[in-house]
């Protein structure tokens, strides 16, 4: 995928953070919190030492635009995460499931994208104060809401009413169940277990590739919305 404006937007914003160094107080401010982190000790603990750098109200204005803007980017990288933690089980020996490592990741996945939803549409209000342009916030939230149903429902039904559940789990978990309560190392031993494991977590690292394509798709949208917008970052 050429990522042509986020690559702009990318511009944009590090010309932005270089003419910070100009900006009064703004490298003296670094240099000491520097200092204070690599020195750092709790019981040296200082709220004077804490206090963060106050910037006018138009510049701290552009400054949460552009944190926002790079919360959509980390919210992706955060999703596509989920692919790692399908593809290994570190809990052998411990009291922890395969279908209840499944689900747990399952549930994460979810998240993520009810993240970045939430987050997108923190971006698009903060960008619409700042914009001289007229945006199409719901039309843009409607189509994620669209492209996502299937993830955004089931992240609410975990929410609000019970665990996520699937075929491929509920049948780990019934071999699982029944390996335990029989004591059998024949018909469910755990190599097949395993197998059963490997073909649903293949499935679902599929699901992640696929939404974090197309998430990225989204951020390659809303990019191209700001450049044209008309704010600080382009005018």
């Amino acid at each position: 995928m050429n990522h042509t404006f986020r690559n702009q937007m990318q511009d944009c914003i590090a010309e932005w953070m270089s003419s910070l160094e100009n900006y009064p107080g703004w490298q003296e401010w670094n240099r000491e919190r520097l200092a204070y982190t690599l020195d750092f000790h709790p019981d040296s603990l200082n709220d004077e030492n804490q206090n963060d750098f106050v910037f006018s109200q138009e510049m701290e204005e552009q400054r949460q635009l552009i944190m926002k803007y790079a919360q959509l980017r980390l919210t992706i990288d955060a999703l596509r995460e989920c692919e790692y933690y399908f593809r290994r089980y570190p809990f052998r020996g411990l009291p922890v499931t395969y279908s209840g490592h499944i689900t747990n990741i399952c549930e994460m996945y979810f998240s993520r994208c009810y993240e970045y939803r939430a987050k997108l549409r923190e971006y698009l209000n903060a960008l619409q104060s700042l914009s001289q342009e007229d945006l199409p916030i719901g039309n843009i939230l409607k189509a994620f809401d669209k492209e996502f149903k299937d993830e955004l429902r089931n992240r609410n039904k975990i929410h609000h009413h019970r665990r996520f559940s699937e075929i491929r789990i509920d049948q780990i978990m019934l071999r699982e169940t029944l390996r335990q309560e029989t004591k059998s190392v024949g018909v469910f031993e755990e190599s097949q277990i395993r197998r059963e494991y490997r073909r649903a977590t293949r499935e679902w690292v599929n699901h992640v590739r696929i939404t974090a394509e197309k998430m990225d798709t989204f951020l390659e949208y809303v990019s191209r919305v700001t450049i044209n917008s008309r704010t600080f970052l382009t005018m």
